[in-house]
């Protein structure tokens, strides 16, 4: 349904500002972008839903601390914790990727121009720039629809 919208054109609302999450997590250890939307389904249907932009390790971590968040009235403190404590630890190694990842893409770069200057073969700029895009490809996008709705990673 979300791609069909989109590809139609459809009208999109932005509702409210995009929250951070990521420099300030939520009580729960939650990270990530959100931002509350509407898509108009009709003149006068709109569809609500939140846009949660975050690492894909902050989505794992997200999916497996769902039934905790559900169910925090029954979950014991210590158990909470835990997963405050293992959001801190991904969001450490997160940071820690980042950096190796700009090194990585550093080296590359260099290598890549080596290559280029090198080699008898013609490669395009446009090789490059994907060879960019995989190694900096660590975000995914979230699609939480309405209220207690469906997911949907894309």
């Amino acid at each position: 349904m979300y791609a069909q919208v989109w590809k139609e054109g459809k009208d999109i609302q932005i509702v409210g500002k995009c929250r951070d999450c990521i420099s300030v997590p939520k009580s729960s250890g939650f990270r990530a972008l959100t931002q509350d939307l509407n898509i108009k389904i009709t003149p006068r249907l709109w569809f609500p839903f939140e846009m949660q932009i975050m690492t894909y390790l902050c989505h794992d971590w997200d999916q497996k601390q769902h039934i905790v968040y559900e169910n925090r009235e029954e979950i014991p403190a210590h158990i909470q914790q835990v997963f405050i404590e293992l959001s801190n630890d991904l969001y450490k190694a997160d940071q820690t990727f980042e950096s190796i990842r700009q090194l990585v893409q550093g080296f590359t770069k260099k290598k890549y121009l080596l290559l280029l200057e090198s080699s008898p073969f013609q490669y395009s700029s446009t090789d490059y720039l994907y060879s960019q895009l995989l190694i900096s490809n660590r975000y995914t996008t979230h699609f939480h629809a309405g209220s207690g709705g469906r997911d949907c990673l894309c």
